[in-house]
């Protein structure tokens, strides 16, 4: 008994194990794209490397009342990957193969969507491991409640704003917005997207994904000058997405020649009649249903799959699988359902020259090595579909504002939106010659790039760490006086002069605003910590030529020879008196130095100053200057 329990356990360890490997790979294969694309974008590698891995999972279990009482447990995940550039964002499935591996990648490739938009989101995904279709409209209601509950301090309008995905639609979000405004104890609004009109949801919402895949047809119309009577299309998935593309695409003439749902799909060579497949699918033979039990290959006279009583119906076809449909010879194939339709094993055999795809990665990384190869042009899902999160940012903004826009309104700010941000990745792709994916992911890792950059790098730590060692540098300026206290010259020199090794220095005090007197104060200027000061009279024989130890430059250590000679880049006692401190001192310009050895980098040519005007004497010494204070820089 002992043996077969503990046999038991390891068999679901096995499993276990397996499951999480495989949630891995699904998720290691979405970030894989961002290697191909980083060659082409100018994002760092410490913003590429937190890109790897999201913020934050949450896994929860909802334990639901059944109609007949009894009760069942289901388990439910949230996944926000990145919010460098805004509140995470992205929908919730119900769905009985939803997965960790796969929201974790759906929130990926929503962080690039949103980039690709240009709005203000990162990129979140939830699920529900359920199938939706078994449950009654009570038992989802209670389903999506318990959900909120779970996840309520997770979320929120300034942290994570969930949306409709696969099998969750408008009223759906209606049930969890209204969930968790109970929870907390306000009307809540901005904390979910795809709502209801009348709970705050915005016009144009119900088809701003199909709607957005279409302008972007529109512009490959423009570009390749398709006459859309002569473009066959097929659809691929027929629900809230599918459908809208298809409509828009059929009342502009294109020829949509095969749609398919979840249970098979139809083919007319004449054409689809599309409106009158929606009218079919969307029939419902109880009022209590939330999904429509119909499908696109049903009998539009009696909705079974065997009869199809009226043929000729311009809303049937021949019935096909959904394999079949993906390899049919169209001129424009739509991927509309689920992830990984489109695979090693049946990328060869499809003759579509383009592919839109309108679902979350249909296309595996082994089948866009084939489509590149063969020349297909893919038009990639990160900015196909990025319509509906747009509108949804729309609707957040409006729920925000208490000011909602028409309909007409909506369209517009999609289509120019839309409109923009293909022509900037479409010039991408032209320019560097890749693909269009690639060019997509690039144009989002530059955005993505550019905010988490600047949040700080290792590049910005550096050059944190060089001007504290100019703050260093100058607190080792400490003047001391043998009379009186420095004047204001003085003062000037101590906070920004250069360190001047142990000499006597005669410096002419300027009294401020009119004052007639001059005084000289031998002043001694300290030594770094830690090194030996000159004597006066090994100063004194460097000024006057005596051999012996071998001068030092007078700012940075480095052995010199006497001026001029070898090694006359480094200033001597005499010269950094006469030159520099002539030209530089009163002007406060060491700052400025260090600048430009910051700026300029450690071994080019050191720009000129602004708004200096040196002559030729001037622009040595100030060469110099900048030579020095490299050397000095390297030493500490």
């Amino acid at each position: 008994m002992g043996s077969t329990s503990r046999l038991s356990q390891r068999t679901t360890e096995k499993e276990t194990t397996m499951s999480h490997r495989a949630d891995e790979e699904i998720f290691q294969n979405a970030i894989g794209r961002l290697d191909n694309a980083a060659e082409f974008s100018s994002i760092g590698p410490e913003a590429l490397e937190r890109l790897r891995y999201p913020k934050s999972m949450l896994q929860v279990s909802i334990p639901l009342r059944m109609d007949d009482g009894s009760l069942r447990v289901f388990q439910g995940y949230r996944v926000r990957h990145d919010d460098t550039r805004g509140p995470t964002k992205g929908g919730i499935r119900f769905h009985p193969d939803v997965h960790l591996g796969e929201v974790k990648a759906l929130a990926f490739w929503m962080t690039c969507k949103c980039a690709v938009a240009g709005i203000p989101f990162g990129g979140g995904k939830g699920g529900i491991i359920v199938n939706p279709k078994e449950l009654s409209r009570l038992e989802l209601e209670r389903l999506s409640r318990g959900f909120i509950q779970r996840v309520a301090d997770f979320i929120g309008p300034e942290t994570d704003i969930p949306a409709p995905d696969v099998y969750t639609n408008a009223m759906i979000m209606g049930w969890m917005m209204d969930e968790y405004s109970n929870i907390q104890r306000r009307r809540t609004p901005t904390v979910i997207t795809g709502k209801p009109i009348p709970l705050g949801g915005s016009l144009g919402r119900d088809d701003a994904t199909g709607r957005g895949a279409y302008y972007c047809i529109k512009e490959l119309e423009r570009l390749k000058a398709w006459s859309p009577p002569e473009v066959r299309v097929a659809v691929q998935g027929f629900g809230n997405a599918g459908q809208h593309v298809a409509r828009l695409m059929h009342a502009d003439g294109y020829r949509i020649v095969a749609i398919s749902d979840s249970r098979g799909g139809i083919f007319r060579d004449e054409g689809l009649d599309i409106p009158r497949a929606i009218e079919l699918k969307q029939q419902r033979q109880d009022l209590s249903e939330v999904y429509a039990s119909r499908s696109v290959c049903d009998c539009p006279e009696c909705g079974c799959v065997e009869c199809h009583c009226q043929p000729d119906d311009a809303g049937s076809g021949k019935i096909i699988t959904n394999e079949e449909l993906l390899e049919l010879d169209v001129d424009i194939l739509i991927p509309a359902a689920l992830e990984n339709q489109l695979t090693a094993e049946n990328a060869e055999r499809v003759m579509a020259p383009v592919i839109v795809e309108v679902a979350n990665g249909p296309t595996t990384t082994e089948a866009d090595a084939i489509f590149n190869a063969k020349e297909t042009l893919i038009v990639p899902d990160i900015l196909a579909n990025a319509g509906g999160v747009t509108v949804s940012y729309f609707e957040w903004t409006q729920n925000r504002a208490g000011y909602y826009w028409t309909v007409e309104e909506v369209h517009q700010r999609l289509s120019q939106i839309m409109k923009r941000e293909f022509k900037l990745i479409y010039e991408l792709m032209v320019t560097n010659q890749i693909d269009m994916r690639t060019a997509a992911y690039a144009h989002a890792l530059n955005r993505i790039g550019e905010a988490i950059e600047s949040q700080g790098t290792s590049t910005s730590f550096r050059l944190n760490r060089q001007c504290s060692r100019y703050h260093d540098f100058r607190q080792e300026l400490r003047f001391t006086s043998h009379g009186r206290t420095t004047s204001v010259h003085g003062r000037l020199l101590a906070s920004r002069e250069l360190p001047v090794r142990g000499s006597n220095l005669s410096v002419r005090q300027s009294a401020a605003k009119g004052a007639a007197a001059d005084r000289t104060h031998q002043t001694q200027i300290a030594r770094p910590l830690g090194h030996d000061t000159w004597s006066q009279s090994h100063l004194r024989s460097s000024q006057s030529g005596h051999q012996g130890t071998r001068p030092q430059c007078a700012l940075c250590n480095r052995s010199r020879s006497r001026w001029p000679g070898p090694g006359r880049e480094h200033l001597s006692r005499r010269h950094l008196q006469r030159t520099v401190l002539g030209y530089f001192a009163r002007r406060r310009w060491i700052a400025t130095a260090f600048q430009t050895v910051l700026i300029s980098g450690w071994d080019s040519q050191p720009r000129r100053p602004r708004n200096a005007r040196l002559d030729s004497r001037g622009w040595r010494a100030w060469l110099r200057l900048v030579t020095c204070v490299r050397s000095r820089v390297r030493q500490s």
